[in-house]
């Protein structure tokens, strides 16, 4: 599919994520970018808060109309690869993938990824992939001042948000294209840059604790977790609440 963007800017919104499902259903263009100055409801996984200070940090989501037979979990990955290949370009900043849809530089989130889809039957109607990059945050409040980074506090630089999304946007729409006929080497990539592969692992799902070594990921972006006895778990990401890895 051919991919052309449609920005359309905000200086403030709730959640990029909730303004793009609307304008989805309006029938928006594939393709069609949300990006807000702030949010003052931004969210993450879950039910998650996401901090959406106004002005220094990237709070977007992309519109997408996916061809039948689209491998739909494996948005995360795309977008993660995206977001970790822009970072590398733009601020010379080494990051990773941390399963399911976060991006972390040592051990402090940077960054993270929401994707929500709507289906009719068996096609989709459309997929919202929403991002959010911590970028020139200079402090964050005390309850995730040890969970959370930006790219100024691991550069000591500011940084031109359009520079980091214009970067962003040219990876997005080659990882999307690749997916198709190059899932197998995009998911290679994923596995041979994120630190959750070949960590010990414990994952809390819906049904329990799953604790072990994460030996990669399959063709559907679930997590292979192999438990100490031998046997492997999949775990898909819409079934986790809270994930450690050591």
């Amino acid at each position: 599919m051919d991919f052309s963007y449609n920005i359309q800017y905000v200086t403030e919104t709730a959640s990029t994520n909730d303004l793009a499902k609307t304008l989805a259903r309006q029938n928006v263009p594939h393709g069609t970018v949300i990006i807000a100055d702030s949010q003052h409801k931004g969210r993450g996984k879950g039910k998650n808060e996401w901090f959406s200070p106004p002005g220094v940090n990237i709070y977007m989501s992309v519109i997408l109309r996916p061809e039948q037979g689209f491998p739909l979990t494996l948005m995360n990955v795309i977008s993660s690869l995206s977001l970790v290949s822009a970072i590398k370009d733009t601020c010379k900043l080494t990051v990773w993938p941390k399963w399911p849809n976060d991006i972390y530089c040592g051990n402090k989130k940077l960054g993270g990824i929401l994707s929500e889809s709507s289906s009719a039957g068996s096609t989709v109607s459309y997929i919202v992939t929403g991002i959010g990059l911590n970028v020139n945050t200079k402090e964050f409040p005390d309850l995730l001042k040890n969970t959370a980074t930006s790219i100024f506090l691991e550069t000591g630089k500011d940084f031109e948000r359009g520079r980091i999304i214009e970067s962003l946007l040219k990876y997005f729409a080659a990882y999307y294209d690749k997916l198709k006929f190059e899932k197998k080497s995009l998911i290679k990539t994923w596995e041979s840059l994120s630190k959750t592969i070949n960590s010990t692992v414990s994952v809390s799902t819906d049904n329990g604790v799953v604790c072990g070594r994460a030996i990669g990921i399959n063709d559907d972006g679930f997590l292979i977790v192999e438990k100490p006895e031998g046997s492997k778990v999949l775990l898909k990401s819409c079934d986790i609440t809270h994930a450690v890895i050591y």
